[in-house]
């Protein structure tokens, strides 16, 4: 497995030659690339092919891999539907040219207050249909580019378990459709005593569709507070030896995180994936 991370913390070394000389100074060897780190949106308005070549050269420079591009949005969004499925295909552009193999997506949520907010009615049969009938466009562009779709189970969102992802999985069976996995994603509060359950089951019924592995913390013995890798309740010894045991290879990638707390978090991630 490789020790990556979430660009995006390094947001604030002004160029993107900077952003990978920090990564490569701190010994990753991976990003989850956003779009935002070359001055466009993470979903950005056109393609741009000087920024790409840029991008390119200094991925092969400084030989970190661009293990997969941020394409976050909010799918139960009706009403911008068509911008985002147009800019998504901009993106797959992007991630074909630049042999990125994972664009990752958002399942949605039916709050207004933003991507990551609860509403009680995403776990109603019609929300998930609504997902299932916006996450079909998304496919029907997917299906002319060599990238996956990267979803990712998460509390707040339509697919907010294991369980729900392996369903989603089922009903489509379709290539394009792979899972990113964060354990901390898939903790409600107050079940720090449930975590390795659900680690266990979420790699049991994943397994053969985990693309990408996230890896953030959490404390939740009361309300959900994520942390850096390594200040929560997740046992990464145990996160880690179920990904191994189960066969994956790929990348981790370290996020919510502050470029202060890197370092701790970056040593922890190395050790486990030396053992």
């Amino acid at each position: 497995m490789k020790t990556g991370i979430f660009a995006k913390i390094w947001a604030g070394r002004g160029s993107l030659d900077a952003v990978f000389r920090a990564a490569r100074s701190y010994g990753i060897e991976s990003f989850q690339f956003n779009m935002c780190l070359a001055g466009k949106k993470t979903l950005p308005d056109r393609y741009d092919a000087r920024a790409v070549g840029e991008l390119s050269y200094l991925a092969d420079s400084y030989g970190i891999e661009l293990a997969a591009m941020s394409g976050t949005f909010n799918l139960m969004e009706k009403h911008k539907r068509k911008e985002y499925l147009e800019k998504s295909e901009i993106l797959m552009e992007i991630c074909t040219e630049l042999s990125i193999p994972v664009l990752s997506i958002c399942t949605g949520t039916n709050s207004s207050e933003g991507m990551w907010k609860w509403h009680p009615d995403n776990d109603s049969e019609e929300s998930w249909n609504q997902m299932k009938e916006h996450l079909d466009g998304l496919l029907s562009i997917a299906e002319k580019y060599p990238v996956s779709l990267g979803v990712e189970p998460e509390v707040s969102n339509i697919v907010s378990s294991a369980i729900k992802a392996r369903r989603l999985l089922d009903e489509y069976r379709h290539p394009s459709i792979r899972i990113i996995l964060d354990a901390a994603n898939l903790i409600r509060p107050g079940e720090k005593a449930l975590i390795n359950g659900r680690i266990q089951e979420a790699v049991t019924l994943l397994k053969d569709e985990i693309v990408l592995v996230h890896a953030k913390d959490c404390k939740a013995d009361g309300q959900i507070e994520y942390k850096a890798a390594g200040k929560g309740d997740i046992d990464y010894r145990y996160y880690i030896s179920c990904l191994r045991e189960a066969g994956y290879a790929g990348s981790v990638i370290l996020h919510g995180l502050t470029e202060i707390e890197a370092k701790d978090s970056i040593r922890l991630l190395k050790r486990q994936l030396l053992q």
